[in-house]
């Protein structure tokens, strides 16, 4: 029952979210909207804000394993079909928090999965710290660059929602640093 109730609340804010901006929307309006009390709400939720973490973390689950590596492809197809049934809502949110509030709120759940990622690809090579912070810092920004262009539909549709990294380059890239590297101490 408490996981109907917890979804219950969250698919009227992403209701909401399609009528009405993130600022407007009150505690109220959400109870009102789910038919719960505020008690009910706050047994949940200590927050509109916490609404929006539990948002960003349940949707960015199947990315997060999917960069540790224990992820099925229903998992991302699910996921993007959230992401593109409540653009509307998610673009409204964006919009409304502000680049670095999302930055904050994507980062607190891909960057420990990130980490995994770059050190799966990057097992038996010598990389300086430096070079793993960039490449770090790079894949980090390009997820966030892929999603704000997916929210503002400037992705082409039959593109899909194309967050996902593949190991495969990751890997030849952290190659050619090492390389680099390499030839960098020789000389």
């Amino acid at each position: 029952m408490s996981s109907f109730t917890r979804q219950a609340i969250m698919d009227s804010f992403l209701r909401l979210l399609e009528r009405k901006p993130f600022p407007k929307i009150t505690v109220r309006d959400i109870v009102e909207e789910c038919g719960v009390n505020r008690t009910t709400f706050y047994y949940y939720y200590q927050d509109i804000y916490a609404i929006v973490e539990d948002l960003f973390s349940s949707a960015l689950l199947p990315y997060a394993d999917m960069l540790r590596g224990n992820t099925r492809p229903s998992d991302l197809r699910d996921a993007r079909d959230f992401a593109t049934m409540h653009r509307r809502a998610l673009l409204g949110l964006y919009t409304s928090l502000g680049h670095e509030a999302v930055r904050k709120y994507l980062f607190a759940v891909l960057d420990e999965p990130l980490t995994v990622f770059l050190t799966r690809c990057g097992e038996g090579l010598e990389l300086t710290e430096s070079a793993r912070r960039t490449v770090f810092l790079l894949l980090r920004e390009t997820l966030l660059g892929v999603l704000c262009l997916f929210l503002r539909g400037e992705l082409p549709e039959d593109g899909g929602f194309p967050l996902t990294v593949t190991g495969g380059t990751v890997r030849r890239f952290l190659e050619r640093l090492s390389q680099r590297g390499e030839a960098d101490r020789r000389e």
